[in-house]
Order: C-alpha cells, then structure tokens, then sequence
C-alpha cells in the first residue's frame, strides 16, 4: 500500500526541485541581462 504513495510523492518532489531550479536559472539571466 505504501509503495505508489511513496513514489508518487517522490515524482512530485522531483517535479518541485526541477521547477526551482528553472526559476533559479531564470532569475540568473535576468539579472545577468540587466547588469550587462
């Protein structure tokens, strides 16, 4: 029973930090770009 929970809530937390890490990366050329 535990197991589809598991990988479910693993897909999502995936799906979370790649999320993040795209708006990180956006947020680093937008700054780069106005800098420059």
């Amino acid at each position: 029973m535990m197991q589809p929970k598991k990988e479910g809530w693993s897909k999502y937390y995936t799906l979370v930090l790649v999320m993040n890490a795209v708006y990180i990366v956006l947020f680093f050329l937008l700054m780069n770009y106005y800098t420059a």
